[in-house]
């Protein structure tokens, strides 16, 4: 009576180096569900908002990954304005940046 062997499947080399791919792969998908403020926040780079027209920056804050604003109505002899949002990070890497920007209402009368 002879013994059935069971053979296990040998890996090739070409097979060895889709392990590097794949995991780009899925670092790339990762950061595809990443919306911009998230990426700023977490990851690093920059993420810019762009307020409707006549709307005022008051100030920007952090909400675990939602990044939130206070504005107000434009007043008639304001100009609009650009804000730059930095974080300073702990050993200064992965450090994001947020750019805001107001525009001129685009109706004069309110």
């Amino acid at each position: 009576m002879t013994a059935n062997k069971t053979t296990t499947p040998k890996l090739h080399a070409e097979h060895m180096n889709l392990k590097p791919l794949i995991l780009i792969a899925i670092a790339a998908l990762a950061f595809c569900g990443c919306t911009q403020n998230q990426c700023a926040k977490y990851v690093g780079g920059t993420a810019t908002i762009e307020l409707p027209p006549g709307e005022k920056l008051i100030g920007a804050t952090w909400k675990d990954a939602n990044l939130w604003f206070l504005t107000r109505t434009m007043r008639p002899n304001e100009k609009p304005e650009a804000y730059t949002l930095t974080e300073q990070a702990s050993f200064g890497l992965l450090n994001g940046t947020v750019k805001v920007f107001e525009f001129a209402p685009t109706n004069t009368t309110r």
